[in-house]
């Protein structure tokens, strides 16, 4: 059996994550509770950390000749540089990456929005 790859295993974590706190905030939302700022926060900073893991692992499967200080200059300025990677090493398919790790991002903060117009109110 094929080992898995590290890129593999970091989407994993962000998707598992992902439906994990979007459970926590429509559970939250359906008895009338918020989920915290300190949560958010949490949820904000794994997905970066992660995200920035998955980049620097595709560079390497990619070919990508990545700087030095690749992971540092990722985290700082993350919402250029995490969608400049993916447009230079994917071209118009990288929009589609975007889209994807966007969507990963956003919902569990949809879902709980559904959870509070729709079973709170």
């Amino acid at each position: 059996m094929k080992k898995m790859d590290r890129r593999n295993l970091t989407i994993i974590a962000l998707v598992v994550s992902a439906i994990a706190v979007g459970a926590v905030e429509v559970h939250l939302n359906s008895i009338g509770e918020f989920l915290t700022e300190r949560t958010q926060t949490v949820w904000g900073f794994a997905f970066i950390m992660l995200s920035i893991m998955w980049a620097n692992e595709d560079a390497k499967n990619q070919r990508y000749s990545k700087p030095f200080s690749f992971g540092l200059l990722m985290y700082i300025f993350w919402p250029v540089a995490f969608p400049y990677y993916l447009l230079t090493t994917r071209r118009i398919k990288g929009l589609i990456y975007i889209l994807g790790f966007l969507a990963i991002w956003s919902g569990p903060w949809l879902a709980g929005l559904i959870s509070y117009v729709y079973i709170y109110e």
